[in-house]
């Protein structure tokens, strides 16, 4: 299981993992690892929401970077052949608010797919909202979200592959893009 843990204001927050029973689930089974380490205690450098998977003989790490009450809110993924084993400094933007013209799209999951090579993702992102009615309207870069107020945070879900390297993970399309 795969978890981000907070320590406090001024201190890193890391995503860290642990071993669980087959049994149950539940049963924690060794101690916990560090796998990744954000860059500062701030909460804008902050990562979050690890999504872990693998891809051939890759394992592909998902996590959510930044303030989310922001469109600078993106998704960074990190790669390494061993589970246990990441760099912190490796990661890659994902999905930002440049790439894909949404507000802050972070929080991403991945799930597999009955069609080869293919995996699905799914995300969150602000759009606008007016007097309680929401849209599908990205709300603009510029513009600071304020929940129930210009704003709500809605889910996209699109196809996920990856490049040749066996890796690089491409975004296909999603309902919404232009």
């Amino acid at each position: 299981m795969a978890y981000k843990a907070d320590p406090g204001a001024g201190q890193q927050a890391t995503i860290r993992m642990v071993r669980l029973a087959d049994a149950n689930g539940t049963t924690v089974l060794g101690e916990s690892h560090q796998l990744l380490f954000s860059a500062t205690g701030s909460f804008a450098a902050t990562i979050e929401a690890p999504a872990l998977i693998q891809h051939g003989k890759w394992f592909i790490l998902f996590v959510a970077h930044g303030n989310f009450d922001s469109c600078n809110y993106s998704t960074e993924w990190f790669r390494s052949q061993r589970i246990w084993s990441w760099n912190s400094s490796g990661g890659t933007t994902f999905l930002s608010s440049q790439r894909t013209h949404l507000c802050g799209p972070g929080t991403a999951d991945v799930t597999s797919s009955r069609v080869a090579g293919q995996a699905r993702i799914f995300f969150n992102g602000w759009v606008t909202e007016h007097k309680h009615v929401i849209s599908t309207t990205p709300l603009p870069a510029g513009v600071k979200p304020q929940e129930n107020v210009n704003a709500a945070r809605v889910m996209y879900a699109a196809v996920l592959k990856f490049g040749s390297d066996g890796f690089t993970p491409i975004l296909g399309l999603y309902q919404g893009q232009k």
